[in-house]
């Protein structure tokens, strides 16, 4: 488990912190346009896989051009590995501003900043930690879409 400031995540980030929400946005852009016409019939963690679905997505196009960016793959776990310090998930965050956490062990392993066994072996030199590229929309602004990097452990 590795615990970095923010004034580590400031400069680690700094520089992909705008190209990764823009990503974002635009996934919520084609999702809004390619189920404008259904949207209002789906359910919301249905849309929600949709958003992210699409956002995971271009984050692999987004990594394949991007210098000190990997998608990491290992069965079900799709993450974003970032300047090999931290790695990166996709989720959808709730109105007090926490991740839904599925009950696998990658997962809630992720969740507590571990980064996940089927994948610890990419990270042994530096310990990396765990972010979420967090989002959620308005219920009173539903065109706008809210993002966060956080990281889902209480300490």
């Amino acid at each position: 488990m590795a615990w970095r400031s923010l004034d580590e995540a400031e400069a680690d980030l700094a520089h992909f912190y705008q190209p990764i929400v823009d990503e974002l946005d635009a996934a919520f852009a084609e999702f809004r346009e390619e189920t404008r016409r259904i949207a209002h019939r789906l359910h919301p963690r249905t849309q929600a896989g949709i958003i992210r679905d699409l956002t995971v997505r271009r984050m692999r196009e987004w990594c394949d051009r991007t210098k000190g960016a990997a998608f990491i793959t290992k069965g079900q776990l799709g993450v974003v590995g970032l300047s090999n310090n931290w790695v990166m998930r996709v989720k959808k965050m709730n109105m007090a501003f926490k991740v839904a956490v599925s009950r696998t062990n990658a997962s809630e392993a992720f969740d507590r900043n571990e980064v996940p066994d089927s994948i610890s072996d990419l990270f042994q030199e530096s310990p990396a930690t765990c972010i979420y590229l967090a989002w959620f929309v308005p219920e009173n602004a539903p065109t706008r879409i809210g993002k966060f990097l956080i990281c889902n452990d209480e300490q």
